[in-house]
């Protein structure tokens, strides 16, 4: 009993099938696809042991094909017809597209980057949906999850089942209230300084509290706060001093007084990630490029 069965048909099987029916030879078919007429011939052994029927039959120089395989020449014709298209990027047009598009970003990240982002969408797009999630420390489960189609963050998880790219670099930049105080000049001032901090969870250090910690420093936190938007209310009219990210000058903090860090720091990229399954998704793909397109139109440099 032969162990051939229907799993045992493919793409090329059906066009040998085909070009069987349309030229009736096997060295008219042998020729067209390029293959010896041997191999034509144990192709079609295989097809006649799998569909349990000659299939061709001798008649003259040529072959006469069955009644089972003339009856099998549209279902051949719309499966490869299947299978081209199995093999082909699906169509994306952006502007009659309803799909809905999830992307994680803090709010510092969502206020620069998003706004931008969201009106060419309106533009070239508007029947797309966009929601705007944050994602505190788990984008990178989010992204695993699919509970979000992007993240926007300027640490990117390291999973290696997710691709990352740069949109920009920013810096560590020190911001006051310039009626209430100067900028502070020297590192000591800095030190001698009452800070705000933003932290996204209740244990998290920021970076600069780290790189403090390593020379032995300590800084004084007066106020943390859990995200950004907060920070203008709360320095303003103080002597508080905040670091946060160089960008913050053209967004949220603009009007307030600005300084370089007076310690090293290191420079900050914005990252866009993803997860590899979506890599080759022309939707996902044309959302990427709109993105790193709007951020190097919109946002001004952080140098």
């Amino acid at each position: 009993m032969s162990k051939l069965h229907y799993l045992d048909l493919d793409g090329r099987s059906l066009r040998l099938l085909l070009s069987l029916l349309e030229t009736g030879s096997a060295t008219a078919t042998a020729r067209r696809l390029g293959l010896t007429q041997s191999a034509v011939s144990h192709a079609l052994d295989r097809l006649r042991t799998v569909l349990g029927d000659p299939l061709f039959v001798r008649a003259g120089r040529g072959m006469e094909p069955t009644e089972h395989a003339l009856s099998l020449a549209p279902v051949a014709r719309q499966a490869l017809t299947a299978l081209e298209g199995m093999a082909q990027e699906p169509a994306f047009d952006p502007a009659s597209s309803t799909r809905r598009f999830v992307i994680a970003a803090n709010d510092y990240q969502r206020d620069i980057v998003l706004p931008p982002v969201f009106h060419r969408l309106q533009r070239e797009a508007p029947g797309i949906r966009l929601r705007i999630r944050t994602p505190g420390n788990s984008g990178g489960d989010m992204l695993r999850n699919r509970d979000c189609d992007l993240l926007i963050s300027p640490f990117a998880p390291d999973y290696p089942d997710l691709v990352r790219t740069g949109l920009y670099d920013d810096t560590m930049a020190c911001f006051y209230d310039s009626t209430r105080r100067d900028a502070p000049a020297s590192l000591e001032d800095y030190l001698a300084a009452r800070h705000i901090t933003i932290v996204y969870s209740d244990t998290e250090e920021t970076a600069i509290d780290e790189s403090l910690a390593e020379r032995g420093l300590r800084r004084q936190v007066v106020l943390q706060l859990p995200n950004f938007s907060a920070l203008p209310v709360f320095l303003r009219g103080t002597d508080l001093v905040v670091t946060t990210m160089a960008l913050s000058r053209h967004f949220g903090l603009a009007g307030f007084g600005v300084c370089p860090l007076p310690l090293p720091a290191r420079v900050l990229p914005l990252q866009m990630v993803w997860h590899v399954r979506d890599s080759a998704s022309p939707a996902h793909r044309w959302l990427r490029d709109l993105i790193r397109g709007t951020v190097r139109d919109a946002c001004p440099t952080a140098t």
